[in-house]
């Protein structure tokens, strides 16, 4: 019982324990969007175990960026668990790809646990692009 003190305060259940990792976005100049994977939380800056991908990226990619860190072998205690983070890649990556608005997203951590993912802490910077289509030919 917390008493009058109080009153009309709403709790929020806590996350689950489980793996904290990043999914992310950042926009380069020449190359476009790159999408980026990893260990998140603590770990991003403690052990730096990032990949990188450019979009599009396909199943597969995300595939290889799942077992392309230092720590992917013990990484996922469930396949279940590897798919909810493919599917989030995946989807991340295509948000890149048709919003080049996107300059640059931080999902960190997400924390995937029991076959399920939630984003603890998203972070999006939108910048204003002008398109313009690197295969048109333009008069001088």
């Amino acid at each position: 019982r917390f008493g009058p003190a109080l009153h009309g305060v709403v709790g929020q259940p806590m996350v689950p324990a489980g793996r904290e990792l990043l999914v992310g976005v950042t926009s380069d100049a020449v190359f476009g969007p790159l999408v980026v994977f990893g260990l998140g939380g603590v770990d991003t800056d403690l052990v730096n175990d990032r990949t990188a991908r450019l979009v599009p990226l396909t199943d597969v990619d995300a595939d290889e960026m799942l077992t392309g860190i230092r720590s992917a072998p013990k990484l996922f205690t469930s396949t279940a668990d590897q798919a909810v983070v493919r599917d989030v890649i995946v989807r991340v990556a295509r948000l890149a790809e048709v919003l080049p608005e996107v300059a640059e997203l931080d999902v960190n951590p997400l924390v995937v646990a029991d076959g399920t993912g939630v984003v603890v802490d998203a972070r999006v910077r939108v910048t204003p692009t002008d398109y313009v289509d690197p295969y048109l030919r333009r008069m001088r």
